[in-house]
This record gives structure tokens, sequence and C-alpha cells, in this order.
């Protein structure tokens, strides 16, 4: 008899700052070779060969004073590897950092030491924005962009003050796939997931970073706009129950748990058993057997706590 292998439940998940906007496009590296060969072409501008850092002070070795200005810094090769603003020894502006092809790989904003305003890293590949963040007061704070390398956008997140805080929306080729709020940096609030074509996949809600009440899985659309395939219901991170149908509404699977523990059916869409077995703290155990359409075993495993046994 073939070895059993089973999945209960939808145990793999289906992702006062300022507001996301889905419409965020890639940014350009080349945006900033303008300011780039400006400081270079002014001649005007500090090295690590007059400068040193003391007690975290860039100190001008000539005058024995903080310096105000430009900072560039090489690379073993000679290459530029950063340039760096300062006021009074202290990070204050732009710092731009530069691949070994002299590209530009990251902008950030600093103020007074901590980075305050837009960072930016760039692909080595394409030039453009890989991520897009927010800073005050040296942490993450406002929205947060993602993108692949084809510049698409693929998850757009609230923070604030280093943690997320509201939306998390995710993208696939353009297309909202996750929606997601979170609070103090955890899940809380109303998850959604789609499928690819827009239509509802998942729904429902967390409630400090664990299921809680309903949630509703759905077929996809070439089935029927919103029929639902699966409702499980939490109770702050418990399974209580499960229930499973088919398309024209005929029952698929259900359980029914108190404590973690009950059994569990799972039908042919003939209304005939297909598999059966015991959930024991939240995991399959004892035996579990599966069944064809005229009621026959045709496999069979042993569970403990979840653990197969054979």
């Amino acid at each position: 008899m073939k070895k059993l292998i089973i999945v209960l439940f939808s145990i793999i998940a289906i992702s006062a700052a300022a507001a996301i906007n889905p419409n965020t496009r890639p940014k350009s590296s080349g945006n900033y070779y303008s300011e780039q060969h400006r400081i270079l072409d002014s001649r005007n501008y500090y090295t690590s060969e007059n400068t040193t850092n003391s007690n975290g002070i860039v100190v001008s070795l000539e005058s024995n004073s903080p310096i105000t200005g430009s900072l560039v810094e090489y690379n073993y090769n000679y290459g530029i590897q950063s340039i760096k603003n300062y006021r009074n020894g202290v990070l204050d502006g732009k710092v731009y950092y530069f691949n070994g092809d002299g590209g530009v790989s990251k902008v950030s904003e600093y103020r007074n030491g901590q980075k305050n305003g837009e960072e930016i890293d760039f692909s080595l590949s394409t030039g453009y924005s890989t991520v897009i963040s927010n800073y005050r007061n040296g942490v993450l704070d406002g929205p947060r962009y993602e993108f692949d390398d084809k510049g698409s956008l693929t998850s757009a997140t609230e923070y604030s003050n280093g943690v997320k805080e509201g939306t998390e929306v995710k993208f696939a080729n353009g297309i909202k796939i996750q929606e997601d709020v979170y609070r103090n940096g955890r899940k809380n609030g109303k998850s959604v997931s789609y499928y690819t074509d827009g239509s509802l996949k998942a729904e429902g809600t967390y409630v400090d970073n664990v299921r809680d009440n309903e949630w509703n899985w759905y077929y996809p659309a070439s089935e029927g706009r919103n029929i639902k395939r699966l409702t499980e219901t939490y109770d702050y991170g418990k399974l209580k129950s499960i229930k499973g149908q088919y398309p024209d509404g005929s029952k698929e699977r259900k359980a029914e748990l108190v404590n973690g523990n009950g059994d569990f059916e799972q039908y042919y869409n003939n209304g005939a058993i297909k598999l059966k077995g015991k959930i024991r703290n939240y995991a399959a155990d004892g035996t579990w057997t599966a069944y064809d359409l005229r009621g026959v075993p045709v496999a069979r495993n042993g569970f403990n706590l979840g653990i197969s046994q054979y």
C-alpha cells in the first residue's frame, strides 16, 4: 500500500508614516552624475590624505578643525569609492557610493550625522533603483519601495520609527497580489491576496501577527469569481475549524477542533470519503487512511503529532 502524504490545512500563508504610492517608478543612477562631476571638477574637496577621523568627527589635517564640504574617497584601484558631504565634521547632505565600474550604487542623505531623507540603492546591471527608502533620525520612516531587475515595483511598505506601520503591498509584474496592515511592526488587521488576474485569492484578519476569526480562500476566476474553496476559523492563532468545498458548493473537507483535537475528513466531489484521520494538538496523529471512489483503502500512514512514523 502506498505511503500517504497529506496537507491538512493552509499552513503556508498566502505580504503615522507617509502613505505609499503604488505608481512609484524606479529612479536612474544617471540622474546623479551631474552632481558627482560638479564636485570633482571643482577640485575643491577633501580626501583621506588630508583628513583624519577623531572620535567620529572628520578633521582637516591642515587646519586641525572639523571639515565642512565634500570628502572624496578612493578604492585601491584609485577609482572613486564615495563622495560624502560634511558640516562641522559630521555627515550632512548627500552621500554617493560607487561600484567598481564608476557607476552610482547608492545615494543617501544625512543631516547632523544621521540618515534623514531618501536613500536609493541601484542595480549594478541596469542602473535603476532596486530599493527606495526614507529615513528620519537614522531609522526607516515613511514609504519604502522595492523593484525587480525589470524596474517593476515588487513591494511598497510604510514605516514609522524603524518598524512597519501601516500598509504593505506586494506586486507581481505590476499586479497587486498581497496587501497587509501592520501596527508596531506586526501584522494587525485585514490581509488580502489576489491571483495575477486581479481576482480574490484569500482574505482574513491578523491580530498581533497571528490569524484570527474567519479566513477564506477562493478558487481561480476560471471556476467563477469569489467562489470559496476553503474556510478556516481561528481564535488568536489557534485553529478551530476547517471547511472546504468544491466549486459547485458540495463539501470537500471538514474538521472541528476542540483545544487542537478532532477528526479530519476529506471527500470526493460525489460525497464519497477520500481521506480520514485524527488531529491531536493541531497536527496529524495516529493512522490516516486514503480511499478510492469505491471506498477501498488505497494508502495509509501513521503520524505522531505530525511526524510520519512509516
